[in-house]
């Protein structure tokens, strides 16, 4: 079995995309947020599913008791596949304490997932909030919510993801780790994917992803009730190229 890896990054920066495209490699399984404080997202083909709920429990159970057990049970979930990976999340709802152990492990392969326009962030997860969809099953259930700007929200949303995000590399640095760096904005480019693939160990043929992509418009002020206070904030603060969001022309 290749090096074991996890995906940190912000809410709504695109971990569930790519973690679809890369469980689309023959070669790769990746879980979802077995960090939060009340779950461990595991996941596995369709005839998995009914043992889950029975394997977080003792997921939840040993996490608490035994780390280092508690991860190899989490690797061995592996469905045959040799990279095998997971999601932390930077969150309220997760254990800042148990990412940042990840973080420093210097036997996981890091993946940091960025996503620069954090207005369009801001939107998606206002606008999951609002109707409880999370997923991309019930983000193709609903319509598309339009959400309010709260200028207040919105710098204290983009604040603390900067600190994280500032804080992930320090240790990354200070533990002398090399990492990957992933933009959302390349998060269809099959070069720039086969180049983490490559980092993880894997085939770097990129596979076709059959999830559908959910996203909102790339107009991204049309997703506010109130588009002229988002605009006014962003000439304000030299932004406007946030105004808009659009996957990278070049990988």
């Amino acid at each position: 079995m290749g090096a074991p890896f996890a995906i940190t990054a912000a809410a709504r920066a695109g971990s569930r995309r790519l973690v679809a495209q890369l469980n689309a490699q023959s070669d790769i399984w990746c879980h979802g947020e077995i960090l939060q404080k009340d779950r461990c997202w595991i996941s596995g083909p369709p005839r998995w599913k009914k043992t889950f709920p029975r394997i977080e429990q003792e997921l939840l159970a040993l996490r608490d008791s035994d780390l280092v057990l508690f991860y190899k049970r989490i690797y061995a979930l592996s469905h045959s596949r040799e990279h095998v990976g997971f999601k932390a999340l930077f969150e309220n709802n997760y254990n800042l304490e148990l990412i940042y152990h990840v973080v420093r492990d210097c036997s996981t392969l890091k993946i940091v997932l960025t996503r620069q326009n954090t207005l369009a962030v801001y939107s998606s997860k206002k606008a999951a909030f609002q109707r409880g969809a999370w997923n991309p099953y019930r983000m193709r259930q609903m319509k598309r919510p339009l959400v309010e700007f709260v200028e207040t929200e919105f710098v204290e949303l983009r604040e603390k993801n900067s600190r994280h995000y500032s804080a992930v590399k320090n240790m990354l640095q200070e533990t002398g780790q090399g990492f990957f760096l992933f933009h959302y904005e390349y998060i269809n480019h099959n070069a720039r994917l086969s180049q983490l693939l490559s980092f993880i160990g894997a085939n770097p043929d990129p596979a076709e992803v059959s999830t559908p992509d959910v996203r909102g418009s790339s107009d991204i002020l049309s997703r506010f009730s109130n588009p002229e206070v988002a605009e006014r904030y962003l000439r304000e603060h030299g932004l406007m190229h946030w105004a808009h969001e659009a996957d990278s022309p070049t990988a």
